[in-house]
């Protein structure tokens, strides 16, 4: 994520990551000048897009895997 605020407003941001549970890790880099290049992360989605890839599409091992623990946690209630 790539912000520009003033330093009060990076402080208090920071503040609110160190305790918040949904927030496993953060690094905070200050830079003098705007980053504006796209990263490689996101050039890789743009061309999985562009490619026709769906996002959503799971590999069937990780598919089958997930019907097993499905079936798992059903068979303990019972």
């Amino acid at each position: 994520m790539n912000i520009e605020c003033s330093l009060e407003s990076l402080a208090e941001l920071e503040h609110n990551f160190k305790f918040n549970d949904a927030v496993i890790r953060h690094l905070v880099v200050s830079k003098k000048t705007a980053v504006t290049s796209e990263s490689p992360m996101m050039g890789e989605e743009k061309s999985k897009s562009l490619l026709g890839e769906n996002k959503n599409n799971t590999k069937p091992k990780l598919k089958k895997k997930r019907q097993q623990l499905r079936k798992r946690q059903q068979l303990k209630r019972k």
